[in-house]
């Protein structure tokens, strides 16, 4: 994990494994573009030509900013 995927790829094809893609989710604690989360835990042995899946961080979840110009800040705030 807090690796990019592209980096991810690199170092498992020097290995004779795969990494996919199997996920994008939303985080607070990983920057866009960083694996979260692997489907083969540390230190579990794999065999060449294995794939290992790989959840990315799609980013800070984001939200819609409700419109409040003209309204009070009791009004823009509730």
């Amino acid at each position: 994990t807090g690796i990019t995927l592209e980096q991810a790829e690199e170092i498992a094809d020097g290995l004779g494994i795969k990494v996919v893609k199997i996920d994008e989710q939303t985080s607070e604690k990983y920057d866009e573009g960083l694996i979260i989360d692997q489907n083969i835990k540390e230190g579990q042995k794999v065999s060449k030509g294995e794939e290992i899946g790989v959840i990315v961080s799609g980013g800070v979840p984001s939200a819609d900013m409700p419109d409040v110009l003209g309204k009070s800040e009791d009004d823009a705030t509730d």
